[in-house]
């Protein structure tokens, strides 16, 4: 299986939800590669975003930006009402049951105005189309950028110029599966994107 990243919108409607995947499904737009997801997760000096960057001079840090609020984390509480109920301690039963439902209570009151970690439909429309160029314009880069020592991935010609055609794996064709994905977001109505992976 292994890591994978999608890019989601920041919504908790599950209509717009399935109205987004249906406009995607109907685009034909593809998933995003693993290629991508090593690609967009790896946050280090010297890893091939950070040279994608430094070799066309483009700024790709929306690409790296985590939504802290994309989900309700109560795992940690989880693990320890789980203790507490090993113990069969009611009263650290009930009492982590509290701050479980105040922690639900306070993220939904603040999904709505808390964007860190999310980027703008447009200013993530703007970095896409503005590297998809690059590409097409500037020297090829696919022989300049290379795994990091101790970090060996066969990236192939995963950073071509050009779309490689079907079934291999392109940066290219992942940028354009973002623009699709875009333009579903933004045609719900959606404002705020993240890349997200797990």
């Amino acid at each position: 299986m292994g890591y994978s990243v999608q890019l989601v919108a920041k919504t908790r409607d599950e209509d717009v939800d399935y109205e987004i995947f249906r406009c995607h499904e109907e685009a034909d737009g593809g998933f995003l590669s693993r290629d991508f997801a090593m690609f967009q997760s790896r946050d280090f000096e010297g890893c091939e975003l950070k040279q994608v960057e430094s070799l066309l001079q483009i700024d790709l840090s929306v690409y790296q930006k985590f939504p802290g609020n994309y989900s309700l984390d109560t795992g940690e509480l989880e693990y320890q009402l789980y203790l507490a109920e090993e113990k069969q301690d009611l009263n650290q039963m009930a009492a982590i049951e509290r701050k479980m439902e105040e922690a639900e209570e306070l993220w939904h009151q603040t999904y709505d105005t808390n964007n860190e970690g999310w980027t703008t439909v447009a200013e993530f429309r703007k970095v896409t189309r503005n590297l998809l160029d690059k590409l097409a314009t500037e020297q090829d880069i696919s022989d300049r950028v290379v795994p990091p020592p101790g970090w060996d991935y066969p990236w192939g010609d995963y950073f071509a110029k050009s779309n490689l055609g079907i079934g291999a794996d392109s940066l290219v064709k992942d940028l354009q599966a973002l623009l699709i994905d875009l333009k579903c977001i933004e045609s719900a109505g959606v404002n705020y994107v993240a890349l997200y992976g797990g």
